[in-house]
């Protein structure tokens, strides 16, 4: 081909890169790969080899692994300048400084996503600190087959939400779905769940509340299992009754544990995606828009990268902000 390449570096990156290479050469001829075909394949290899070489030039973490800076930091700090500009992909990059900030203060739109998302947090954080910790406490009894049932519920936590948003999509189809043909047995009339911007966000809370109390389960087993027995003994010698136990030991016990199930629920809420682009693709109406579908919408259907970067650290600044005031309030409430 007459092609040369010429390195001028260190000669350690010298022998990262010729390690690179040979590992990429012989995975390509044990293929059983000619010489023919390598010149073929010339710049799908050299791309390969440039990966292995990154990954072999990562600086080393105290605990001997390299750290991942080139694939978490670099790309946020590109992000970032992106959201000052407006970049497209097809054209060059053209530096409108606030322009896109300033324009999230007038799109409407995005305003939805945001109301939506806030929405979705106020109807689905407390029914997932109700429902995993009402379970969690009905799991903790030492009764045959408790092993069984918790594995059970904690086995939507490890399906993909892809797949399981697919399956409840087909569940909650109007006609022949199996949520409303349950209804019908009852003598309701289950509504159009993905049709209608009535039910729509309700079907999606309960997809993501099915998905995640596995999760938040084992977290308050595991909460449950630091509480002292001798408390609830010497309760019970006290008089005190089933409730009083479980409001004046169990909750203070579990302070900590439901900060943190709080504290990433609301996390997981900001975040919401999957469920809404796959059940409902934001709608109907935008009903189920969500910050996070707007970014993926911007930068990935409408190519304006660079509004979309700057949704995404608008969306991150206010997690963070949501993390810091559930931080604080947990350390108050340590204190007091």
């Amino acid at each position: 081909m007459g092609k040369t390449l010429i390195i001028a570096e260190k000669p350690s990156v010298m022998n990262d890169l010729s390690k690179a290479l040979t590992k990429v050469l012989g995975k390509f001829e044990k293929e059983g790969s000619g010489r023919d075909v390598f010149y073929e394949n010339e710049q799908a290899i050299i791309t390969s080899a440039v990966g292995h070489l990154v990954e072999l030039r990562m600086p080393m973490g105290p605990n001997g692994k390299k750290l991942p800076w080139n694939f978490t930091v670099l790309p946020a700090i590109f992000a970032f300048y992106l959201s000052f500009t407006n970049y497209d992909i097809l054209s060059p990059i053209r530096w409108v400084g606030l322009a896109n900030y300033e324009r999230l203060l007038t799109d409407e739109l995005f305003r939805r996503g945001v109301s939506n998302v806030a929405y979705y947090a106020l109807l689905f954080v407390p029914m997932m600190i109700v429902g995993s910790l009402s379970l969690a406490l009905a799991l903790n009894r030492k009764m045959p087959g408790m092993t069984l049932f918790r594995t059970l519920f904690y086995l939507p936590a490890v399906t993909s939400s892809i797949a399981a948003a697919t399956v409840w999509s087909w569940m909650f189809q109007k006609n022949y779905g199996v949520v409303n043909q349950a209804l019908s047995v009852f003598g309701i009339n289950g509504p159009n769940w993905l049709a209608s911007s009535d039910s729509a966000m309700y079907a999606i809370v309960i997809v993501t509340l099915w998905q995640g109390l596995g999760s938040n389960i084992i977290i308050y087993l595991a909460g449950l299992s630091g509480v002292p027995g001798f408390l609830y003994e010497a309760a019970a010698l006290d008089g005190a009754s089933t409730w009083q136990q479980f409001r004046y030991i169990t909750i203070p016990a579990l302070r900590t544990t439901t900060f943190f199930v709080v504290f990433m629920s609301l996390i997981g809420a900001f975040q919401l995606f999957d469920q809404a682009y796959v059940m409902t693709q934001g709608g109907p109406g935008y009903a189920t828009t969500t910050a996070v579908y707007q970014i993926y919408s911007n930068g990935f259907t409408q190519l304006r990268m660079g509004y979309a970067s700057a949704q995404a650290f608008v969306l991150s600044v206010a997690i963070l902000i949501v993390s810091l005031v559930n931080m604080r309030f947990n350390r108050d409430s340590s204190f007091g």
